[in-house]
């Protein structure tokens, strides 16, 4: 009974792709849509997909159907005079794509008239008149061209028409044979937090910079000061780094100069050209040959 019951699915699945013909839209499944043309049900994307006859063709996104005998669309929103390959013509009785045949249909083209082999029927020169039709929404026709409410698609003016362009932001669909619009303009990138943050951080630093030059007279910098906790504030004093003890070759408050008083076993020492020189040194240690530090005998 449990067989069965799991069987169930799968063959009232297989009878629906069947594409049984049915007049009624609701009841296709949530992965079908109604073809109006056929009254039947297909499945997106397609299914009992087969080949196509010698002679026969299927627009873009068609395919043949191998138990209706004919072209169908594989997804909604499809065209019903659907654009076929380039030397072919839709047949809307047959629902495929065939070969027209000119010399038939090429003599009932009037002297005002020319013959366009993409459709297979007569257009008028110049177009339709001084206003052309207003295509319907989300299609537009390139310049050389207008809308044919008959064909279902742009045409061209005259015989022999250039390569179709459209405008900004539209595209041209091959299979509807008009402009389109094309896909959004992705927004440009932004810079992450964490990079706003750093530039800023920059710009900053390189603002305090400038502070510092200008605070102090020439040959004296502007060190920020340390407070008794290591707290660095945003006051400054100006120091000569070339001969001040405690900030020897730049400001030790920030980490650029040496505080020459706190040399490990240094009993005295001194600051000469941004340079710390030790006078001398603990029982057990030495001055070192750059008299900057105090080494072990």
């Amino acid at each position: 009974m449990l067989f069965a019951l799991l069987l169930l699915p799968s063959l009232f699945a297989s009878f629906v792709y069947a594409t049984t013909p049915t007049t009624n839209p609701w009841q296709c499944l949530f992965d079908e849509f109604f073809y109006q043309e056929l009254s039947c049900c297909l499945k997106v994307g397609g299914s009992n997909i087969g080949r196509s006859p010698a002679g026969a063709g299927c627009p873009n996104t068609w395919y043949w159907h191998s138990q209706k005998d004919c072209c169908v669309p594989s997804q909604p929103g499809y065209s019903l005079n659907p654009f076929c390959p380039s030397g072919y013509v839709w047949n809307k009785d047959l629902h495929y794509c065939q070969k027209p045949q000119p010399p038939a249909r090429q003599p009932q083209c009037s002297g005002s008239e020319f013959w366009w082999e993409n459709r297979g029927c007569c257009l008028p020169h110049n177009g339709p008149g001084l206003i052309p039709p207003t295509p319907p929404p989300n299609k537009q026709c390139p310049g050389s061209y207008y809308w044919h409410w008959g064909e279902g698609c742009c045409v061209p003016y005259h015989p022999s028409p250039p390569p179709p362009t459209c405008d900004i932001k539209w595209k041209w669909n091959p299979s509807s044979w008009c402009c389109e619009p094309g896909p959004p303009t992705p927004p440009p990138s932004q810079p992450s937090p964490h990079h706003n943050k750093r530039v800023q951080a920059i710009r900053k630093s390189h603002k305090r910079d400038q502070v510092r030059v200008g605070f102090c007279p020439s040959g004296f910098s502007g060190c920020p000061i340390r407070g008794r906790s290591g707290t660095v504030y945003s006051e400054l004093e100006c120091l000569d780094t070339t001969s001040e003890l405690t900030s020897c070759g730049g400001c030790a408050s920030v980490g650029r100069g040496v505080d020459c008083s706190k040399i490990p076993h240094a009993l005295g020492a001194t600051c000469l050209g941004g340079q710390c020189k030790v006078d001398g040194c603990q029982a057990g240690f030495r001055v070192s040959n750059s008299s900057s530090v105090c080494v072990p005998y």
